[in-house]
């Protein structure tokens, strides 16, 4: 027997975000981005990412999605008491060897939570968005720049008219 992966889906929508600058800005903005950060630093696995760029109506939004996967979190917060000079806190904050050596200090927590959101927003950065065009029971989401061919294909099975798909085509590829 198989046994099913559940994933969980933590998804955003930012309205008047018509154009992909705006839509990443808003994405590496979001406290979506900061708490999928801190459930990673406690343990959950991310699965995947996509920002959409939703066209469904006149106010053209964007949607990130987070899938994150079932995981087993366990936490130890029973840490013992300790007084440190500012100097020694950001020392610690700074120094990974010191952070591998003692994985479950609160500033290892927060350091490892400040990479991981660094990490989620290169990786806002460097992913293209998807753009989606619904029609009727069926939606293109097609890859902003990405292969031209694959998404007239997707745009001609989902319904759209030869004069509509060269109008989206230009707007998603530029060509």
């Amino acid at each position: 027997m198989h046994d099913k992966t559940v994933y969980h889906i933590v998804k955003q929508t930012i309205p008047a975000t018509k154009d992909e600058s705006s839509s990443r800005k808003a994405a590496m903005a979001s406290a979506d981005t900061a708490a999928v950060a801190g459930a990673a630093v406690a343990g959950v696995a991310i699965h995947d990412f996509n920002r959409i760029i939703d066209t469904a109506n006149d106010d053209t939004r964007t949607i990130t999605a987070w899938n994150l996967a079932e995981t087993a979190v366990e936490f130890r917060p029973d840490f013992p008491a300790e007084t440190l000079t500012t100097g020694e806190v950001i020392r610690r904050m700074k120094d990974t060897a010191w952070q591998q050596a003692n994985p479950d200090h609160p500033i290892s927590y927060m350091a490892q939570a400040i990479e991981a959101f660094r990490r989620l927003v290169r990786s806002i950065k460097e992913k293209r968005p998807l753009v989606a065009f619904p029609r009727g029971r069926s939606t293109a989401y097609l890859v902003m720049g990405g292969d031209q061919a694959n998404g007239r294909r997707l745009l001609q099975r989902a319904g759209f008219s030869h004069e509509e798909i060269e109008v989206i085509c230009r707007e998603v590829y530029g060509r």
